[in-house]
C-alpha cells in the first residue's frame, strides 16, 4: 500500500498517573479499524522528582513524534488525555503536516485531539488553572517532589468500569513529578495551522466540563474554524470503558 494511503498513527499522551498499559484497550480497538496506535511512556519517577529534567514529559512526547514523523515520514493523530493536554500541546508546533508539506517533507501531525483535557493558554500552567492547589485525590509529597495517586483515584478515574476493572487499572497508576504541574506551557499550537478536536466526556467524575469549556473557548479564539468539538457518554477513560465507540470517534477525524 502506498505510504500516502496508510492511516495516521494515533499517539496517546496520558493524563496524570497514567502509563501506556492504560491505553491497551483503545489501541486494540483502533487496530480493528486499521489504525496503528501507541502510547507515550512518561518519565519514571522514583523517590526524588528532581531527577527528571524540567519538561521531561514534553521531551518524551517529542521524541516519539520525531521518530514517527521526521525519521519515518508518518502522519500522526495526537490524542492528549486530561493533564496530558498541558504537555502534549507543547509538542505539535514545528511538526504539523501543513508546515512539513510547505517544506516538501512527508508526514506530520494531522490532528491534535484533546480528550477531557487541559487546553492551557500560552504561559499558563495546570496549578494556575486549578486555583493554586491540586485535587484532593492527588497525594502530594513535597519533600520528595512527587505526587501519588490516592485510593480515591481508581473509582473516579474509571467509574465506567466494574470493581475488578477499577482495581486492575488503579493498580497501574504511577507517581509523577510535582513540579510538572507548575511549569508554564510554551510553544502551544493554538495559532498553528493544524486541525484540532476537543472531546468532552459527559459522564466524567473527574473533569469540570464547564471549566474545560471555558479554557477551550480561550484557546479557540480567532481560530474556531480549526476546531471540531465532540462528546462521548463515558467516564474519564473512554479508551477503557468504551474502547470501540471511542476508536470510531477518533476515526471520524481522520
Amino acid at each position: 500500500m502506498p505510504a500516502s494511503k496508510l492511516k495516521p498513527t494515533v499517539v496517546f499522551v496520558g493524563g496524570v498517573f497514567h502509563v501506556p498499559a492504560h491505553f491497551e484497550e483503545g489501541i486494540d480497538a483502533l487496530a480493528k479499524l486499521e489504525y496503528p496506535a501507541l502510547a507515550v511512556q512518561p518519565p519514571e519517577v522514583e523517590e526524588a522528582g528532581s531527577v527528571i529534567e524540567p519538561y521531561g514529559n514534553v521531551e518524551a512526547i517529542r521524541s516519539v513524534l520525531h521518530e514517527l514523523i521526521v525519521n519515518n515520514g508518518k502522519e500522526v493523530i495526537l490524542v492528549c488525555h486530561s493533564a496530558g493536554g498541558s504537555s502534549g500541546c507543547q509538542t505539535v508546533k514545528g511538526l504539523e503536516r501543513s508546515l512539513r508539506e510547505k517544506n516538501n517533507e512527508p508526514g506530520g501531525v494531522v490532528y491534535a485531539v484533546f480528550l477531557s483535557a487541559f487546553c492551557i493558554p500560552e504561559g499558563g500552567s495546570i496549578i494556575e488553572v486549578l486555583g493554586g492547589s491540586l485535587p484532593t485525590w492527588a497525594d502530594v509529597e513535597p519533600e520528595r517532589g512527587i505526587i501519588r495517586p490516592s485510593a480515591a483515584c481508581a473509582p473516579i478515574f474509571f467509574s465506567g468500569l466494574d470493581e475488578a476493572g477499577q482495581k486492575k487499572y488503579g493498580d497501574l497508576l504511577a507517581p509523577e513529578r510535582l513540579a510538572g504541574s507548575d511549569e508554564p506551557v510554551v510553544n502551544t499550537p493554538w495559532d498553528v495551522d493544524v486541525r484540532k478536536a476537543y472531546i468532552f466526556t459527559t459522564e466524567d467524575a473527574v473533569a469540570d466540563n464547564d471549566q474545560f469549556a471555558s479554557m477551550l473557548n480561550q484557546v479557540k479564539a480567532g481560530h474556531k474554524d480549526q476546531w471540531t468539538v465532540l462528546e462521548i457518554a463515558s467516564d474519564h477513560a473512554p479508551f477503557l470503558s468504551k474502547p470501540d465507540e471511542f476508536a470510531r470517534l477518533i476515526a471520524t477525524l481522520a
